[in-house]
């Protein structure tokens, strides 16, 4: 559930188009953030990602601010940085807040998106990096929100692995799964309320996140899941050729269907 009702995905769509050239075309606008994971405040504002198709225009757009009397943090993404950001240099991350849609135009342009992209996610698409970062910066300073993201950046993929779907909330995903995780509820409480957690509750959090990391690089690193793609699973030179016609058949696809 994205929170907004038709008239408030209007009303983004609107001022989206506003800001756009009168020739772009919006493709789909899609809920993410804190919101769409499971603990956002009623005063936090919206973060909404967006994809729009007009070749050779600046690749990204922002707006920051109110509209309709509702908080939006509004990014928007030309579909050829989209491609070359989510597949030909894969990040988990980017699909995320990419495909959890409110507003959708172009159905059949954002089926072959997901048939495309999100339905080949691999190995390649999961940095270690994000992982450890993240945990780095909850060791640097425990903060319910920061706590809150690490259990994201592994719940998420992890989720993904076993279902082969993306889903944001990751108490939705804890459920979903069956697991037993106290942590990710006291933190949304604290960070809601805005305390600290207590050092017994911290210690439970990261007793949590080392058996979720564990967990994590277990399922990332399954032979099923890493090979289960049609690419030959040599090396990110054999994904490169592969990814490219892809992203060359998707760009044809899009230059057809606009540009006749």
């Amino acid at each position: 559930m994205s929170e907004l009702d038709k008239e408030q995905i209007q009303r983004i769509v609107d001022k989206t188009k506003e800001m756009l050239p009168s020739d772009a075309k919006l493709l789909w606008l899609s809920f993410t953030g804190s919101r769409a994971f499971g603990w956002g405040l009623k005063n936090f504002d919206y973060d909404i990602h967006g994809v729009y198709y007009k070749p050779g225009w600046f690749d990204y757009v922002h707006f920051g601010g109110n509209i309709g009397g509702m908080g939006v943090d509004l990014n928007l993404h030309e579909s050829e940085h989209v491609l070359r950001m989510a597949f030909f240099h894969p990040s988990f991350e980017t699909l995320v807040n990419l495909t959890n849609p409110i507003y959708v135009e172009y159905e059949d342009v954002y089926d072959l998106f997901m048939r495309e992209i999100v339905s080949r996610i691999n190995k390649l698409f999961f940095y270690r990096s994000t992982v450890e970062n993240q945990i780095s910066w909850l060791k640097g300073y425990f903060h319910p929100r920061t706590a809150l993201h690490t259990y994201r950046v592994l719940l998420q993929p992890i989720y993904y692995v076993r279902k082969r779907k993306i889903k944001h909330n990751i108490f939705e995903i804890i459920e979903e799964l069956g697991l037993d995780l106290k942590g990710p509820y006291i933190c949304r409480e604290a960070y809601n309320e805005g305390y600290q957690v207590s050092d017994k509750e911290q210690k439970l959090v990261w007793e949590e996140i080392n058996m979720l990391k564990k967990m994590y690089d277990e399922e990332i690193n399954n032979p099923h899941f890493s090979a289960a793609t049609d690419w030959k699973h040599k090396d990110y030179r054999e994904w490169y050729k592969f990814a490219e016609k892809i992203i060359r058949h998707i760009e044809d696809y899009l230059s057809e269907k606009f540009e006749q």
